[in-house]
């Protein structure tokens, strides 16, 4: 979508943040913030998982699964979805609206995109987390955007946030309190953006 956009309207990619300059620095900037995201949402929910159930929520972790899916999670889903909530979207609303306003938006449109992972079965408590999280961290990237005009550290951090995930081996303990689980997610995951 992008990449039609841009040809279409024959702009530059450099306009929806899609920059070389400074890549290295960016990519470190990407990878600092994810690595305070990541271990501060593990503390968290870890934390009150033992206060509730007296086990840790994590108990492992399987870098084969991880190191699977990251190229996907980065290189297809990161770029996509920068691109469009981030780059094109937020860059357009940006024309009519205040800088705010567009950030809002495109956020807005970026939790409610995080619908359908909770269609099949049915999960509406589940959904509303999913996109009230995916809303929240659209207004933090959006506002990100916003200050640095580059997508590099948003894509990586992307890519990371969605592919830590799969290695991760949560206890059975936790899990089992289903009703509990997306909302102790949840708490952890505000908490730690």
């Amino acid at each position: 979508i992008v990449l039609a956009i841009v040809l279409v309207k024959k702009e530059n990619l450099g306009l929806y943040g899609f920059r070389t300059e400074k890549f290295g620095k960016a990519l470190l900037v990407g990878l600092i913030y994810c690595l305070v995201y990541e271990c501060t949402s593990f503390l968290i929910l870890n934390a009150m998982a033992f206060l509730y159930v007296g086990q840790a929520f994590y108990v492992s972790f399987n870098l084969a699964s991880f190191l699977l899916v990251f190229p996907f999670m980065t290189f297809c889903v990161g770029i996509s979805e920068e691109g469009l909530f981030r780059g094109v979207m937020q860059t357009r609303l940006n024309m009519a609206y205040s800088w705010k306003g567009a950030i809002f938006i495109q956020a807005a449109l970026f939790g409610l995109w995080h619908f359908v992972w909770h269609l099949s079965p049915l999960d509406l408590g589940g959904m509303m987390v999913h996109i009230s999280y995916a809303f929240i961290v659209g207004l933090i990237f959006g506002y990100f955007y916003h200050i640095s005009k580059t997508l590099t550290p948003l894509i990586l951090i992307h890519g990371l946030i969605d592919s830590v995930p799969y290695g991760l081996i949560t206890s059975q303990a936790v899990t089992a309190e289903q009703g509990l689980f997306p909302f102790m997610q949840l708490i952890a995951l505000v908490a730690s953006l």
